[in-house]
């Protein structure tokens, strides 16, 4: 299993690469999960939502990274319980 740094990293480089065209507000880590079951690590950006759009004040995406190659596995938004 790769280190969480790197998993880190690969996580966000995926973020950049989704979000480039849009303005992100206020980005940050939310959750680092290593689920050793399915060889992932589950890493969580939150930031500002554009309060037009969205129902909530952040919004969460979790990305599933590979834990061996670092290969991107999946992007899922996080719902939170209000």
């Amino acid at each position: 299993m790769m280190e969480v740094t790197m998993a880190i990293k690969i996580a966000r480089k995926y973020f950049d690469d989704i979000y480039q065209n849009e303005e992100i507000n206020n980005l940050a880590l939310e959750e680092i999960v290593c689920d050793k079951d399915s060889n992932e690590w589950r890493i969580t950006f939150g930031y500002e939502a554009d309060k037009a759009v969205e129902k909530t004040s952040r919004v969460y995406k979790v990305f599933h990274i590979d834990g061996d190659e670092g290969d991107f596995k999946g992007m899922f938004m996080r719902e939170m319980d209000k």
